[in-house]
């Protein structure tokens, strides 16, 4: 692990330089009173982490900080200092840690332990680049590499979280910075808004370095716009598998069912982004279209238990579909289910008084003979 050590004061340098270089796997590639970011980029890039004093003459450690990370995003950081006021400072900008002067020998084995074990876990992370990595928005945001194990971010803030899935949602596209500030923090002045967004960006490069080489943000023209390499996103894999179906007949009946299987949960399920419902509404949408023509397809072929399986699952998602509420009751009747019937009549007639509809003649007029056809009174 290499690092790089900034103190205005030599002997402070000196005397860390000292306990870091008893320790194993650590470089200390240089040190400064100051430092030239311009001139020292190529080191800057080829480091992992950097130890900032936070006083210093001229500069300020905090903002330092920040520059060194517009330079390279993943690097790690370590404020030393005297004072324990900057503490919320710097853990705002996500600081692997915070030490206080003097530093003891056993502290900063420990600071490199703590920064040692994230390192080899995005190294480690490197190595799946020959795997895909799946990112899942049906239900709740999830990762995982080639179907394994499922894995949850622990996000920073729930900010950050929104803001992450706004981008891979829109991901390949430029979104103005303006744009982004208006809908996360629309009550904020513009420079807290630009601040709070600078903070959430660095938060999600950090969540996310473990899967760096796969997912990369970048600031270009006054916007933010996230790229993706061997990556699959769930709902965009399944409307290409819908867009992929030739007609449905029974020989691709299977292929159709395997596809609609994946739309196991709604679109970003847990979440009530307002941003997000048109998109939700969208595959809801190209669902319905599809579980429609696979209810019929098994009605009109006389599958009676199939049709109600998927006539079932539609009108759980859409209520106050008459259409798929009738041809339920229908394929129920083929079953000779009375109960079933009347139950799914009252619950039709339950749904749309509560949006002060009532139910079309067409049904009430079919309900009435069935009634009569079967005694039911």
């Amino acid at each position: 692990m290499k690092v790089i050590l900034i103190d205005d004061e030599p002997l402070a340098l000196d005397i860390l330089e000292s306990k870091l270089n008893k320790l194993n796997d650590v470089i200390v590639a240089d040190k400064f009173t100051s430092i030239d970011l311009y001139e020292k980029e190529r080191l800057i890039k080829d480091i992992d982490c950097a130890f900032l004093d936070i006083e210093m003459p001229g500069i300020n450690g905090i903002e330092l900080a920040k520059s060194l990370l517009k330079i390279n995003p993943d690097l790690f950081i370590v404020f030393v200092t005297a004072f324990k006021n900057y503490a919320v400072q710097a853990f705002e900008l996500n600081a692997k840690d915070y030490l206080l002067k003097p530093i003891s020998e056993q502290r900063v084995s420990k600071t490199v332990d703590r920064i040692k074990k994230h390192y080899r876990l995005y190294s480690k992370n490197e190595s799946y680049m020959d795997q895909t990595l799946q990112i899942n928005l049906f239900g709740d945001l999830s990762f995982q590499f080639n179907n394994d194990e499922v894995v949850r971010i622990k996000w920073r803030t729930t900010k950050a979280r929104e803001l992450f899935i706004y981008l891979i949602q829109n991901h390949g596209k430029p979104i103005p910075k303006t744009e982004l500030m208006y809908m996360l923090w629309p009550d904020f002045n513009v420079e807290k808004a630009s601040a709070q967004l600078y903070t959430s960006i660095y938060h999600i490069r950090n969540s996310l370095k473990r899967f760096k080489s796969y997912i990369t943000i970048k600031n270009i023209h006054e916007s933010y716009i996230l790229i993706t390499q061997n990556v699959k996103i769930d709902f965009i894999e399944w409307e290409k598998g819908i867009e992929s179906l030739p007609p449905l007949c029974s020989e691709v009946l299977p292929d159709y069912e395997k596809i609609m299987y994946k739309f196991t949960n709604t679109y970003l399920e847990k979440d009530d982004f307002v941003w997000a419902d048109p998109e939700r509404h969208r595959l809801e949408k190209s669902w319905y279209k599809i579980a429609s023509d696979i209810a019929v397809y098994y009605y009109d072929n006389k599958e009676w238990r199939k049709a109600e399986e998927w006539l079932t699952k539609i009108c759980s998602i859409s209520s106050e579909d008459e259409k798929s509420h009738l041809l339920l009751m229908k394929a129920l009747a083929k079953q000779g289910n009375s109960f079933l019937v009347e139950k799914q009549y009252y619950q039709l007639r339950k749904n749309m008084y509560e949006i002060g509809i009532s139910i079309s003649p067409e049904i009430n007029r079919w309900y009435n003979n069935f009634k009569q056809e079967n005694l039911l009174y």
